[in-house]
């Protein structure tokens, strides 16, 4: 499929399943290697779980599209990419190649190893690109779901193959729940409760306590630890604040109703002990 077409696919499916992320379109219409492309989202290794591995005939759409007869032995592998820190089941796999157009290295690698077939590509030195033939939607699924840790549907998917010197070396079919990869990921920072930051624009739940948690939206491809930030909610953080003391130290025609008296006075940005949070 060119480029227009696969456009004009991705809204279809939008009528289907609503609004796609864009992590979500990149997944469909990439033509690079996934493995590498889950791990610069997730911040962690990918690894292969391989469910199953058989050599057997194609039937006539996998033949077809491998351009082999019905007859030629392809080894048809299944398998569940998973992030290898957390475990998470992130893609379903099932891929057709043809046993009579792999080097005898490339063939042990790929029947006896769990690694990513972009790796494999790229441990051998494989040039090549990917055609993407379709991209859909499947409602439901028990043996993907079952893959999947039981994932629901629906499942978006595309099949696409991966060409070598003109001819086609592996036909490829990925599922991903349409739940996955939204892009609604967030960060919980905790603040001093006396440090206002602009809270009309961010998402604010109390604790009770002396801190309350500053929801922004955002990715952290591993856990912040405490006053350890990534770079982009660090400065977030830093702007609010700085905003706000301009604001403060602004003359202000008339009265100003003074913020709710606390037991603990002390300077905004600073935490009850004095000492300035470890972010800003």
């Amino acid at each position: 499929m060119t480029a227009g077409p696969l456009r004009e696919r991705i809204r279809e499916i939008e009528k289907e399943t609503g609004y796609l992320s864009p992590l979500q379109t990149i997944l469909l219409l990439t033509d690079g290697s996934v493995t590498t492309l889950l791990e610069a989202i997730s911040g962690d290794e990918v690894s292969v779980t391989t469910l199953s591995q058989v050599v057997a005939t194609p039937g006539k759409d996998v033949a077809s599209a491998l351009e082999i007869g019905t007859t030629e032995m392809v080894n048809h592998r299944t398998v569940v990419l998973k992030n290898s820190r957390t475990g998470e089941a992130l893609v379903y796999a099932v891929s057709y190649t043809p046993l009579l157009r792999l080097e005898p290295g490339f063939r042990d690698d790929l029947m006896r190893a769990d690694t990513p077939i972009g790796k494999i590509l790229k441990k051998h030195a494989i040039e090549s690109r990917r055609e993407i033939l379709k991209i859909g939607v499947r409602e439901s699924d028990n043996i993907i779901s079952l893959g999947l840790g039981n994932r629901s549907g629906p499942f978006l998917f595309r099949s696409y193959k991966i060409i070598r010197a003109r001819e086609p070396l592996m036909f490829i079919e990925e599922f991903f729940p349409a739940s996955s990869f939204t892009g609604e990921q967030r960060v919980v920072i905790e603040s001093p409760s006396r440090l206002h930051l602009g809270l009309i624009d961010l998402n604010v739940v109390s604790t009770g306590g002396s801190a309350s948690p500053l929801i922004i939206p955002g990715r952290s491809s591993k856990p912040a630890g405490p006053g350890v930030l990534p770079f982009s909610e660090a400065m977030m953080s830093r702007m609010l604040v700085r905003k706000e003391q301009r604001k403060r130290s602004s003359p202000v025609s008339g009265s100003v109703a003074e913020p709710r008296s606390s037991s603990i006075q002390h300077r905004p940005g600073t935490s009850a002990s004095g000492a300035e949070p470890p972010f800003l």
